[in-house]
């Protein structure tokens, strides 16, 4: 089309004449299904009207309409409802511009012409009608503005078009009804957007895009351990492009795939490039997008790529988010899944950044969680707490984690503390290029042979008394396959005697003996052993060297042992497990991992096993052994937690003989009975305790100081110097007691407690209750890590009640169920006035006022923030004379109220099944109420507020 001017009279009259005689018959000029102009019309009828709007001294502006939610109610709903949805805005817009002044551009597109002055006022007021149409879900509507004050920089109207629109999409990811001023800055965006689109293929192919490595760093020994590759665009033409600036871009577009496909061949060149300057290789992870595995399918790449440079596996690791794994939750399982069963890592990226961090983590199987960068910025207490249920839960999951955006000591020295796996940041290192990076390579993360003594300063921290042992240990299993994985020589047993005899982890070097088919495992020989494997199995060093497992353990014993070794051997890579082993009377962490000799293992063990594990007590009690096992294994897996916990007080009372079994929570300064098992016959004492601080009235850490645990084997001698207590446990005839305090990183989380336990057994009952206490806290831990998230998911930041989410979620659980309800729509009046002329502060706390009010006047589970100034407040199972009881209590409560203004709407029905139909009538009476509201006050008038605000 040609390009005219706004202010051009002679062409625009024109092509006015030449539309009108064009347009032959009515669907020529006009969209079929909203009856507005097509837009070759409108742009005609656009350029006449910013003629005579111009003339008037006024200024004219064009307005684009983007209704991002009309796909979403096409695949909800119907393409009908859909469009019967396009109709009503189509309307809506007619009655506000006039129906020459809109037209429809696409399913979800409408331009339209107004004149500057005041159309601010009427798009809030379109906001609000075009709201009515949602159906009860949200129906956003974004809008561009474009206007020039300057004549002479007059634009045609298909460019301001283009420049409204270009304003309506700066801010896709704002789901809410907006509007947004055209800048220059967009017209410079969208240049620079267009350059990407355009020249992605040409940067790739003139090298002008490169691959950059940030180095990864092992927290045990400050080694590097991988890395992250990183695209950098730097243009002959263009400049230095921002990763912020084309990754975006080219996932709008689809285009992802081609930068991700030139990444993995990259990395495969450079890993080969390695092999030819003969330095040591590390994994290296790259990141996928959504898009790619819309396009094609990554894995097939990978796949090609290791298959033609002939580099292993597992120097490939797969990075991706936690909005790919939303956007389309079934495909992207089956990806991973397919990528992991294809021997590739897939590690979570930005980590505790959304709400659905923790339901991921339980569909999905995942080899390391990197902790998102958020959790840095604002590094306070409370998300310290929060990281370090991160870190415990993954190594209780089984999986590793890094942590990016480490930039400063403090960062270093919390994450090395807490026990996180691995670091990435500029504290370390900033991405650079291959050339710089394959310089830090002869750092990789194994010592050097004249410095043994090293190695074993490294694990120093492994001591018998270290609360992070166990995570510790870990990190030292890692640490040592990694070490023999990378020798360039067979095992060389005096290197090994030196560097490993006296770490404190079992370590022993096997060769398999295999039958005839070379298949299955008949027997192993133990070609090393370090000091504390030799402990651990009882054995001499002597004892154990060049011998067959079937001369040194008994056939149970060695059944075990094959079996693990078969299963090693069938997957051609490392396994890990827990199992608890009597010959030792210990719970073992272990490692079976293949290495460079023909057929050789090496075995790695961490013994859990302290004063409480006392030999004489196992033999006698394999009953209780299977029982604790039987409780770690139901505490490890997902479900009702309320059920899991119970199910565990039942295991327990199995082989502890008391009363009751109580499990404490201990939260803030105080102490909730959470679960409780009674002995057949007798009441019930749930509660006793929870008004009883232990750690204050008994001074509880000063008897700790040497005792693992609590134990009053008769109430009277509380008498004295605790008579809180005593009196409580006289009033519920308890005669004596013993507490296990339950830690998780040395923070107290609870109790465990038996009351009116056998004397005779109070050392059995003893050791039970501290092996399955580490159990239990992690299990309180987790679940209180995992209630915060669903806290957050479901309930408004700012007041505390629950939130739009929660709404929808009650929504679908009333119409699955079959009752009356009732539901009371409120909106602020004022609440635009409040943050136009006091400020957003004092507008938020208006918002908080008027919530507690609400929360005053109904049970706060009632009540809903939908988001701005918008409440719902729903009646479950209650009849209709209730109902309008509610109604008259909330009318009177408005009326005394003279700090709130509201506008509110109720409806009632007897079948949930039409609670959406109910829920829509109650708020168009909220907007008939709040439109009387305005008519009697003006809309951008400053309302007086009492002192109270």
């Amino acid at each position: 089309m040609k390009m005219y001017k706004f202010d051009d009279k002679t062409k625009s009259e024109m092509l006015e004449k030449e539309c009108i005689s064009e347009s032959i018959g009515k669907n020529i000029s006009y969209d079929a299904l909203t009856d507005l102009p097509d837009m070759k019309y409108f742009l005609i009828l656009a350029q006449e009207a910013a003629r005579e709007i111009t003339l008037k001294g006024k200024i004219p502006v064009m307005l684009s309409f983007q209704l991002d939610a009309i796909n979403a109610f096409n695949k909800n709903t119907s393409i009908r409802v859909g469009e019967k949805l396009i109709i009503s805005v189509g309307e809506i817009l007619k009655k506000y511009f006039s129906q020459k002044a809109v037209t429809r551009y696409s399913e979800d597109q409408f331009f339209a012409y107004d004149e500057k002055d005041a159309i601010e006022f009427k798009l809030f007021n379109i906001f609000e009608e075009v709201k009515k149409l949602g159906m009860g879900r949200n129906f956003p509507i974004r809008v561009g503005i474009y206007y020039s004050e300057n004549r002479k920089e007059a634009v045609s109207p298909s460019v301001a078009c283009d420049r409204a629109k270009m304003a309506a999409n700066k801010n896709k990811g704002v789901f809410e009804s907006k509007f947004f001023y055209y800048t220059k800055q967009m017209e410079i965006a969208q240049k620079e957007r267009d350059y990407i689109l355009n020249n992605i293929d040409k940067a790739i192919e003139n090298g002008c895009i490169k691959a950059y490595y940030q180095p990864k760093i092992r927290t045990v020994d400050d080694k590097l351990c991988g890395a992250e590759v990183l695209a950098r665009w730097d243009d002959s033409d263009y400049g230095f492009l921002s990763p912020s600036s084309f990754i975006p871009v080219l996932e709008e577009s689809g285009l992802t795939y081609k930068l991700d496909t030139f990444i993995i061949k990259q990395v495969a060149k450079d890993l080969a490039k390695c092999d030819e300057l003969g330095i040591e290789k590390v994994p290296i992870s790259f990141n996928l997008s959504a898009t790619d595995f819309q396009v094609i399918n990554p894995l097939d790449i990978l796949e090609k790529v290791v298959a033609d440079t002939k580099q292993p596996k597992k120097y490939f690791r797969v990075e991706i988010t936690e909005s790919m794994v939303i956007a389309d939750p079934s495909h992207m399982k089956k990806s991973l899944d397919d990528i992991r069963k294809a021997g590739y890592e897939v590690i979570m990226d930005d980590f505790g950044s959304g709400y659905s961090s923790l339901s991921i983590l339980k569909e999905y199987e995942l080899d390391e969680i990197k902790i998102d960068t958020s959790f840095l910025k604002n590094f306070d207490h409370k998300s310290r707490e929060i990281i370090k249920s991160i870190v415990s839960m993954a190594k209780n999951l089984g999986m590793k984690t890094i942590v990016e955006g480490v930039d400063n000591k403090e960062h270093y020295a919390f994450f090395k503390e807490i026990g996180c796996d691995m670091i990435q940041g500029y504290y370390y290192g900033k991405p650079v290029t291959f050339e710089e990076f394959s310089g830090k390579l002869n750092k990789v993360c194994f010592h050097d042979e004249n410095d043994k003594e090293d190695l074993k300063n490294q694990f120093k921290i492994c001591n018998e008394n270290d609360f992070s042992k166990e995570s510790a240990c870990q990190d030292i299993q890692d640490f040592l396959l990694k070490e023999m994985d990378t020798k360039k020589s067979a095992v060389n047993l005096e290197d090994v005697l030196n560097v490993y005899k006296n770490l404190p982890v079992g370590i022993s070097i096997v060769k398999m003996i295999l039958d005839k088919s070379n298949k299955k495992v008949e027997d192993v020989k133990f070609l090393y052993a370090n000091k504390r494997y030799c402990t651990g199995v009882n054995k001499s060093l002597l004892d154990i060297i060049e011998k067959k497992s079937s001369e040194l353990f008994s056939k149970e014993e060695n059944k075990i042992l094959y079996k693990l070794c078969q299963k090693a051997l069938d997957k051609g890579a490392e396994i890990k497990g827990n199992k608890f082993s009597k010959k030792v009377n210990s719970f073992l962490n272990y490692v079976i991992a293949p290495v460079l000799a023909p057929d050789c293992y090496v075995i790695i063990c961490n013994y859990s096993k302290g004063s409480n594990l006392e030999e004489d007590f196992l033999r006698k009690n394999d009953e209780s052994d299977d029982i604790v096992i039987r409780i770690a294994k139901l505490l490890s897996i997902d479900g009702d937690y309320k059920k899991i916990m119970n199910r565990v007080l039942e295991e327990l009372s199995l082989i502890i003989h008391s009363d009751r079994l109580h499990i404490l929570e201990y939260d803030q300064s105080h102490n909730v009975t959470a679960f409780e098992w009674c002995k057949k016959g007798l009441q019930s004492v749930r509660g006793a305790f929870d008004e009883f601080e232990l750690e204050q009235d008994f001074n509880w850490i000063n008897y700790l100081a040497n005792n693992s645990c609590i134990i009053i084997d008769d109430v009277e001698e509380l008498k004295e110097n605790s008579p809180k207590l005593y009196k409580i446990l006289k009033g519920q005839k308890i005669n004596r007691f013993i507490a296990v305090p339950l830690y998780m990183v040395g923070r107290l989380v609870g109790y465990i407690l038996a009351d009116n336990y056998l004397p005779k057994e109070i050392e059995e009952t003893r050791i039970i209750m501290e092996n399955v206490g580490t159990f239990i806290a992690r299990k309180i831990v987790t679940h209180k890590l995992l209630s915060k998230m669903d806290n957050l998911s479901n309930h408004d930041s700012l007041t505390g009640v629950k939130n739009r989410n929660a709404y929808m979620n009650e929504i679908k659980e009333i119409t699955l169920r079959c009752m009356k309800v009732g539901v009371i729509f409120v909106d602020l009046n004022g609440l635009k006035n409040i943050n136009d002329n006091l400020g957003h502060d004092e507008g938020d706390r208006f918002i908080i006022k008027a919530t507690n009010f609400l929360c005053d006047l109904y049970d706060k589970e009632t009540v809903f923030r939908l988001g701005g100034d918008e409440f719902v407040v729903i009646f479950k199972n209650i009849n209709e004379a209730d109902f309008e009881h509610q109604k008259i209590r909330m009318e009177m409560a408005f009326k005394e109220n003279e700090d709130v203004d509201f506008s509110y709407g109720a409806a009632w029905t007897e079948d949930s099944d039409n609670f959406i139909e109910t829920a829509n009538e109650a708020d168009k009476a909220m907007y008939k109420c709040k439109e009387a509201y305005y008519s009697n006050h003006e809309r951008r008038r400053s309302r007086i507020y009492n002192n109270q605000l």
